[in-house]
């Protein structure tokens, strides 16, 4: 009676598990006083929570550090100075490619101060703190994970639609390629048989 239960709840488990750990990214990196700016890439659904955890201890407050900026495809998303310690968030406010970019600012410059950062980026539902929001609105166990799976599944879903729209646009740029393609080549087909004819 209650093996299925308990298997259902296990493989439930495992899918909020995998759906947390999969959109974590941690990077390590310096920016050398010579160095204009270190940027990453992220691809991102619209209406994408990302939330970015930093620290770096040569950031010395009011003098040496750091500039973080995200630009998306269009506009800047955000741009604020660095504390040896911070959190940055923002939501996609469209899908495309975002740009995060460090870059050291005058003080640093001209200290010849290398600054070593560690950035750590959660998306989508890793990005939401379920331990506050539990105590925030008295949910059981039970519920919080209900919570958890369907903002993975909303998650899931967004970049579902998202890659759909990319993937329409690339069939599109790839028949018109082998529409232009086969044209030249019937062209190319009646020169030659015009020029076999004289």
């Amino acid at each position: 009676g209650s093996h299925p239960r308990v298997l259902g709840m296990f493989y439930m488990r495992a899918v909020v598990l995998f759906g947390l750990l999969c959109a974590v990214n941690a990077l390590y990196f310096q920016m050398a006083p010579d160095v204009h700016q270190r940027c990453f890439l992220e691809d991102l659904p619209l209406d994408e929570l990302v939330v970015g955890v930093y620290s770096s201890e040569e950031i010395v407050p009011g003098a040496v550090g750091a500039k973080i900026t995200v630009t998306s495809e269009t506009e800047e998303v955000l741009n604020v100075e660095a504390d040896k310690k911070g959190r940055i968030a923002f939501h996609a406010k469209q899908a495309g490619q975002h740009k995060i970019c460090f870059s050291p600012n005058d003080a640093a410059t001209a200290a010849g101060t290398t600054i070593k950062m560690h950035f750590e980026m959660h998306l989508g539902s890793t990005a939401v703190d379920y331990e506050e929001i539990a105590k925030k609105e008295h949910l059981s166990d039970v519920e919080l994970q209900i919570r958890q799976m369907r903002d993975v599944a909303v998650l899931i879903q967004n970049e579902q639609t998202y890659f759909h729209s990319r993937e329409m646009t690339f069939r599109d740029t790839s028949e018109s390629t082998n529409s232009r393609a086969a044209f030249f080549a019937i062209i190319h087909s009646v020169i030659i048989l015009l020029m076999g004819m004289m």
